[in-house]
């Protein structure tokens, strides 16, 4: 595998960068991913940048620092930034309903707030983005045409992930600044950041060095995934294309208050705004202890330690950004195949520093009635249906063709016991006017019952 070293400083005292990438080079070829890259980002230095693989298995072309690849939804920090610096320029209110600056939306989502579609509290339904249109003017028309059915839950319920929130909030950013949105981004934070290949264009991105996304079909080849994933009414939330070196850039302008090579390219007040808790994640996620949410950011706590990140999946590509602010740390991993998760390297990169950390222990099981059950079942739906089913005076959870137990753990908690010993799955029941379940919460997003009116 081809490797090849950009830059590597001496003041590595607390960070084994030896170890994180030896664990790299193992999962890459565990993973059969073609290409990567690895930046890592202490205090205002990149302590190491390295490339690895191709960026297509058909040229072989090796994988260079400016080569564009796909973010996925760590485009969103970037969507979060541009809207917060126009806050902070007086030219929007994050308060104040959306649908006074981005004329003609429908009277359910004219009220929402930039606030709530940042911190993925506008009670919006999710929707996958990959391929597409790619007309600009797709952006413009996406949210004009929301039926009665993207709406879950009235603005400010709950956290709900959502990708057309943040293209909303790339509307915004677009009917603010009267620029196509792509050109705004360049103006508001590219150009400054000097992030000169960041595109959200493809007939931009194919002019210059582009990693093509890859997929690996049960023990069979690694292919090249045509066409190219494009959408370009969701650019905001998931389309960005940035190099290596570029995100080195940003990872060292965020950790810096804002500043970069003697100059402020970023607000000091905006980063801080992104990264504020804006919205509760109210249990936890696999591989994140009582999250919350800022800005297009996840924030948690890991091993004592503050992180804030964001991970993107796009077809063919996995994006991930995570920092420890109060440490000025970062890794950027960037990688041409969908779905690494590198944890082996995040956890080698950062194991320096991990503190003495306990989490509470879970509620015990609480027995419910037989109304109490029926009040829970139902089939609840955003991305995919989940049905919560009463029978034999127990309640099962059943989705993706499988089916757990369910035991009550507080007064709306819920725990799914899958079969096999494998984690739990906490969610919560919110209930409507006449006390039944009417939303689901689970895993990042909120499931509306069938039948409830949102």
């Amino acid at each position: 595998m081809l490797t090849i070293l950009i830059q590597f400083s001496l003041l590595t005292a607390q960070v084994d960068l030896a170890s994180i990438e030896r664990t790299l080079e193992a999962e890459l070829a565990e993973t059969r991913t073609p290409g990567a890259a690895l930046v890592v980002v202490r205090g205002d230095e990149v302590l190491l940048s390295k490339v690895y693989g191709v960026a297509s298995v058909e040229t072989r072309e090796p994988v260079t620092p400016d080569h564009l690849f796909r973010l996925g939804s760590t485009t969103k920090l970037f969507t979060a930034l541009a809207v917060a610096t126009l806050a902070e320029r007086g030219e929007i209110d994050l308060h104040r309903p959306v649908g006074s600056v981005v004329q003609g939306l429908p009277s359910l989502f004219a009220p929402v707030t930039a606030h709530q579609l940042l911190s993925h509290t506008a009670g919006l339904k999710d929707q996958p983005a990959d391929f597409g249109l790619h007309d600009e003017s797709a952006l413009a028309a996406f949210p004009r045409a929301w039926g009665d059915d993207y709406r879950l839950a009235p603005p400010g319920v709950a956290y709900s992930y959502s990708n057309p929130g943040f293209a909303l909030a790339g509307l915004l950013v677009e009917e603010a600044t009267g620029k196509a949105y792509s050109d705004a981004m360049k103006e508001i934070l590219f150009t400054p950041l000097g992030m000169e290949r960041a595109t959200f264009r493809p007939t931009e991105a194919m002019t210059r060095p582009l990693a093509q996304g890859h997929e690996i079909a049960q023990e069979g080849p690694v292919t090249v995934i045509r066409p190219f994933s494009d959408d370009s009414l969701q650019w905001p939330n998931g389309f960005l294309m940035a190099s290596p070196f570029e995100m080195g850039r940003f990872a060292l302008a965020f950790l810096n208050d804002g500043r970069l090579e003697g100059r402020e390219v970023l607000s000091p007040a905006v980063i801080a705004r992104v990264s504020g808790p804006a919205s509760e994640i109210l249990y936890d996620l696999p591989d994140m202890k009582r999250p919350r949410y800022g800005y297009g950011l996840f924030l948690h706590t890991e091993g004592g330690v503050a992180i804030a990140e964001h991970v993107g999946s796009m077809p063919g590509f996995t994006s991930i950004l995570k920092m420890a602010p109060d440490e000025r740390f970062a890794v950027v991993l960037l990688a041409n195949r969908e779905g690494v998760t590198f944890e082996k390297t995040l956890a080698a990169a950062f194991s320096s520093f991990r503190k003495e950390w306990s989490t509470p222990p879970e509620p015990a099981p609480i027995p419910m009635t037989a109304s109490e059950r029926d009040a829970v079942a139902g089939v609840y739906r955003n991305r995919w249906p989940i049905s919560i089913v009463n029978e034999d005076g127990a309640l099962y959870l059943e989705q993706f063709g499988g089916r757990s137990k369910v035991t009550k753990r507080g007064s709306d908690l819920y725990f799914a016991e899958p079969a096999g010993g494998r984690p739990a799955i906490p969610f919560r029941i919110l209930p409507g006017a006449d006390g039944k379940g009417e939303l689901l919460q689970m895993y990042l997003w909120l499931f509306r019952k069938e039948g409830a009116h949102p």
